[in-house]
């Protein structure tokens, strides 16, 4: 596995207690975030409590049945994702996907630092654009022929998204936890974190620009353009 991916088999405590305030400063109740936690901790429920024999790093090569293949690691949908490269063609996993966007989910670091993957994501998409590679077997869905020009595409989409939320955070401060539920007005409870992540990484994005204002308000994050 990922060596990057090790925090989540065994730092159970180092995320929960991370995502628990996340929320609160999202403007979330109690409940809602012992709801998302108790989700995310039946989801965790499935790994496997074993010890990898290989933890694989970038730039590692792996032979397989007559071909090298060379890990890249490739964050952004997961902290410890990584992607399959021969040459030519690319096992893309879930950075590359024909009919939705990755969904740059949250995480955090060991220390409790919420680690920032749609920029993430966005730097992994621009190295597959310069590896322009003939095909791509993404996680879901048919290959993908020409994945330069998919992964120019998803650039594109999260730039007009970027500027879709600098033009809502231009007329007054907000929550996360109204964006989110602006954006994804029929989000249902078991869906809730993915909205937030994708909500979160645009505001990165716009910070890095340095177009976003933070003010706390009684525990809660508000967010508005920085002018």
């Amino acid at each position: 596995m990922p060596a990057a991916d090790m925090p989540k088999m065994k730092a159970d405590t180092a995320f929960i207690e991370p995502m628990r305030l996340f929320l609160a400063e999202a403007g979330f109740e109690p409940s809602i975030g012992d709801t998302v936690l108790e989700a995310l901790r039946r989801f965790r429920g499935q790994f496997d409590t074993i010890t990898p024999a290989h933890l694989l790093a970038d730039g590692d090569r792996l032979p397989l049945a007559g071909r090298t293949l060379e890990i890249l690691h490739t964050p952004g949908h997961g902290q410890g994702h990584i992607c399959l490269w021969d040459g030519e063609v690319l096992i893309s996993g879930d950075l590359l996907l024909e009919e939705i966007s990755p969904n740059p989910i949250i995480e955090f670091a060991t220390d409790g630092r919420r680690l920032r993957t749609l920029p993430a994501l966005l730097h992994s998409l621009r190295r597959v654009e310069a590896l322009a590679p003939s095909l791509a077997y993404p996680g879901h869905g048919e290959p993908i022929i020409g994945p330069a020009v998919r992964a120019r595409e998803l650039l594109r989409h999260h730039a007009e998204r970027r500027e879709r939320l600098a033009g809502m955070l231009a007329g007054r401060a907000w929550s996360l936890r109204e964006l989110a539920a602006a954006w994804y007005p029929n989000l249902d409870r078991s869906n809730l974190f993915l909205g937030l992540s994708e909500v979160l990484g645009h505001i990165d994005l716009l910070e890095d620009d340095g177009r976003v204002a933070v003010e706390r308000r009684g525990g809660v994050l508000y967010y508005t353009l920085n002018t």
